[in-house]
């Protein structure tokens, strides 16, 4: 407990420092679970995230048809990789645990991205990066905030892999991944992400707005950098413990 609370307030400490919030990443790397799912600003004081996830699943889903359900967890990863202390999925609302309509992500659970984006699939190799704008992910708010929480990846509800929510360069299981290379998409190829009206937006809009978010992002590289190694020290120290 006393090691979960250190490595929350560490995270959140070196995010305190920052004049914005700065991109997240949590490495997972456990039961033919090897997946990078990373979470960048759209802009200063604007809420939501670019999601860019990309890795493999070679587990067997127990619904082969449904894949693998995702979240982001309230609280980090345990020690020797406890997903159980990760506790509930992030729910600052109190949605409960019903299902998510994705026609409907307002009224979902904060952290419910598979409810909202889709289940992830198996894949014996490496596929393309699977990227999204989640609206309603945030970035303040001791409740609302993604910074200290965990992502954890379920089996028909079993906790089968988890990694810790970190600046970006630094991972808990000490596993870094290869990016992989999107994906591309006809503009007719619409069930990629929801847009600002509620519709479905064209692969064109969607690369747009990972441009637009992507933007001023290397202007920030260097003044992160510092607080990155610092960051990832500390939690190297506190995963000795």
């Amino acid at each position: 407990m006393q090691r979960l609370t250190v490595l929350t307030l560490t995270v959140a400490l070196l995010y305190a420092a920052q004049s914005e919030a700065q991109p997240l990443q949590a490495t997972l790397n456990m039961n033919e679970v090897q997946a990078c799912f990373k979470f960048t600003p759209l802009g200063p004081n604007i809420p939501g995230a670019l999601v860019e996830i990309t890795g493999v699943i070679k587990a067997q889903a127990v619904k082969p048809n449904e894949g693998f359900e995702y979240h982001i967890h309230e609280k980090p990863v345990g020690p020797n990789n406890d997903c159980m202390a990760t506790s509930g999925h992030l729910d600052p609302l109190k949605f409960g645990n019903g299902r998510c309509n994705p026609a409907t992500p307002d009224k979902c659970q904060e952290g419910d991205l598979s409810g909202k984006h889709g289940n992830l699939k198996p894949s014996a190799v490496p596929v393309g990066a699977i990227t999204y704008v989640d609206k309603y992910l945030r970035w303040e708010g001791a409740a609302t905030t993604i910074v200290g929480r965990s992502v954890v990846v379920h089996n028909n509800g079993t906790r089968i892999a988890c990694g810790d929510l970190l600046p970006v360069g630094s991972n808990s299981h000490g596993v870094t991944l290869a990016p992989v290379a999107p994906e591309t998409y006809d503009d007719d190829d619409v069930e990629r992400q929801m847009g600002e009206s509620g519709e479905f937006a064209t692969a064109a809009a969607q690369t747009a707005r990972h441009n637009g978010a992507m933007s001023g992002l290397d202007e920030r590289v260097a003044a992160w950098t510092l607080a990155t190694t610092v960051a990832a020290g500390v939690v190297a120290a506190l995963m000795a413990l």
